[in-house]
């Protein structure tokens, strides 16, 4: 049952080329939650691979200048031999691109996050699209044909100006977003809480294969997982480290946009908000954008380039 024993299985049993740095943190990936800062610095101080068999295979005393008992323990119950070694399989031959800090396609951006940044993607499309200049389009699922508009305007004449579009597949101002920027040719990039390989629901998957097909579907949530509610909130983080910009285009004063928005601001990222009608909920973030998270006013994709 130990972290070695999987790896020893997969050596024999798998036709793979991923290095042992990347099988360790697909499995770090499997027991620990994304982005806890003890095993970003963990891992930093020690590598993943080393970091892991001590974790799950080592004597307690080889942990304790770390602090970290509570933290083994809960590992320890999650580890699944079977299941992690499934997962690496499912990951090696799925045809998704599994990224990695030491591998040319990551993404430097994310290193912003410091020891809360992603120990692993899976990518469905082209990597190489996470690297490019690029904006957050964001914004609540309950918008009005106002916000849908926007975001459309938005997203390709931005898309013409050169940058990809982020967002994060969810109904209404992010949907509008993404699908903008298939149509207009562009370069969407959708980051999903849950894994990458997601067809729910169905409008969402033909949109997702549509964003594959010319740009970056994007998860820190390997193969088989299933998404819990908070990381909805670490999908906003995520989103606003990728992007060199945010822009939230329409959110009420409870929407998870204002999350991805404080990340930005948290992050130093340029942060920009679309005025509404303050009679409609819908709106009603812009208050809180532009009066708590210093966000400048955006009405056209002139104003979002030089955010």
């Amino acid at each position: 049952m130990t972290y070695a024993s999987v790896v020893e299985t997969l050596s024999t049993t798998t036709s793979t080329s991923l290095t042992r740095d990347t099988v360790a943190r697909i499995i770090w990936a499997t027991v620990a939650d994304p982005g806890d800062p003890r095993v970003g610095a963990l891992v930093a101080a020690l590598g993943a691979e080393t970091a892991l068999a001590l974790l799950l295979d080592g004597p307690s005393s080889a942990i304790v200048g770390f602090g970290l008992a509570g933290l083994r323990a809960q590992l320890r119950a999650r580890f699944e031999r079977a299941g992690a070694a499934e997962t690496v399989r499912a990951s090696a031959e799925s045809g998704y691109h599994v990224l990695t800090p030491s591998l040319q396609d990551w993404p430097a951006q994310l290193e912003d996050l410091r020891l809360a940044a992603p120990l692993a993607l899976w990518v469905r499309g082209d990597p190489a699209v996470l690297s490019m200049r690029s904006v957050l389009l964001t914004g609540g699922q309950d918008s009005t044909g106002y916000g849908r508009h926007v975001a459309i305007d938005l997203a390709s004449g931005l898309g013409a100006r050169g940058y990809a579009i982020v967002s994060g597949a969810a109904r209404g101002i992010d949907h509008a977003a993404l699908a903008s920027a298939v149509a207009s040719g562009g370069h969407p990039i959708a980051v999903l809480a849950g894994r990458v390989n997601t067809r729910f629901p169905a409008d969402r998957g033909a949109l997702l294969d549509d964003v594959a097909a010319n740009g970056a579907v994007v998860s820190e949530v390997p193969p088989g997982a299933t998404p819990i509610w908070w990381q909805f909130a670490r999908r906003g983080q995520l989103m606003a480290a990728l992007a060199s910009k945010t822009i939230v285009v329409e959110a009420s004063a409870s929407s998870d946009a204002l999350t991805a928005a404080e990340h930005a601001v948290e992050l130093g990222r340029p942060l920009g908000a679309v005025p509404g009608s303050t009679s409609y909920a819908a709106g009603a973030g812009y208050q809180v954008l532009t009066g708590e998270f210093g966000a400048r006013s955006v009405t056209s994709p002139h104003d979002a380039d030089w955010l």
